[in-house]
C-alpha cells in the first residue's frame, strides 16, 4: 500500500503536533464510530470516509481541538506567573 492510501505514524519515531494529539484525544475510534452510527455513514459494514458528513466531522473535530488547545494555553499562562514567582523565591533563599 502506498502512502496515498494508508498513513501510519510511530509514537516513538515521529513527531506529533499538539493539534494532532488533541484531535486523537477528542476524536478517537469510539467517538468516530458514534458519529458514523448517528449519521448512517456505513457502507457495506465499514465506515464510509467518502460520505459528505465525513468532512463535517473532521472540521468539527479540528474546531474542538483548537478550542481545547486555546483553553489549555490560557490556563498555562494564568498559572505561569505564580510558578515563576515561586521558582525565583526558592532560588533567592539558597
Amino acid at each position: 500500500m502506498g502512502v496515498h492510501i494508508s498513513f501510519v505514524r510511530s509514537l516513538k519515531m515521529d513527531r506529533w503536533k499538539r493539534k494532532e494529539l488533541k484531535q486523537m484525544e477528542l476524536g478517537g475510534n469510539k467517538n468516530a464510530a458514534i458519529f458514523y452510527e448517528e449519521n448512517m455513514m456505513f457502507k457495506e459494514g465499514r465506515p464510509d470516509h467518502e460520505a459528505s458528513q465525513h468532512s463535517r466531522y473532521k472540521m468539527e473535530l479540528a474546531a474542538k481541538a483548537e478550542a481545547a488547545i486555546k483553553e489549555e494555553l490560557q490556563a498555562e499562562a494564568a498559572t505561569m506567573p505564580a510558578s515563576a514567582a515561586a521558582a525565583s523565591a526558592s532560588t533567592a533563599s539558597m
